[in-house]
């Protein structure tokens, strides 16, 4: 039992923020959610946005998660907080968007053996469309398949995991069930 490790999304802990921090103003910082994680009994493990979590110092984030008790299970990608990927990331139709998209993916994963952690996970929230023949599929798909396969090129020792979720910012996802991306591998 003493090797079970339990991890959380770390924006988890951000909802309610008012009844763990009753005075408040605004969004918690990533490290009152870490101590707000740190709070709950059996939780080993935090997974963190990139890059909407590593604003900070690495070496002094770094130092927090370890003296609070906790480790960092995985980097999850967040290409929605940045303006030039509201396209789409490894869909959008520009190929220097896409390679930007990459360029910053394999910037996360090198920021998660940071933390000595081995996982990336994806999630393409704005990759899709809204509209029927909105974008072309073919050449679409053609695009995620490529920038999926460079980012996995990139560090062979880093597992990749998609997130998927059964509803979107888009109204049309290109992973649109769990079973797609298993197409695309």
């Amino acid at each position: 039992m003493e090797n079970l490790r339990f991890a959380t999304r770390l924006n988890s802990f951000a909802s309610n923020a008012h009844t763990f921090w009753p005075d408040l103003k605004g969004k918690p910082s990533v490290r009152q959610m870490l101590e707000r994680v740190a709070t709950v009994k059996g939780l080993t493990d935090v997974d963190l946005n990139y890059p909407q979590h590593l604003h900070d110092d690495l070496p002094e984030l770094r130092k927090v998660i370890a003296d609070l008790g906790l480790n960092v299970n995985g980097m999850a990608m967040r290409y929605n907080t940045l303006p030039e990927f509201q396209l789409g990331a490894f869909t959008h139709p520009e190929k220097r968007v896409r390679d930007a998209a990459v360029e910053l993916t394999c910037r996360g994963i090198d920021c998660g053996r940071e933390f000595g952690t081995h996982l990336m996970t994806i999630w393409l929230g704005q990759d899709g469309f809204d509209y029927c023949f909105q974008m072309d599929y073919g050449r679409s798909w053609d695009h995620l398949v490529e920038c999926f396969s460079k980012v996995c090129a990139y560090d062979r020792e880093c597992n990749i995991s998609i997130e998927y979720k059964p509803n979107e910012p888009r109204g049309f996802s290109v992973l649109p069930d769990a079973a797609t991306p298993l197409w695309a591998i």
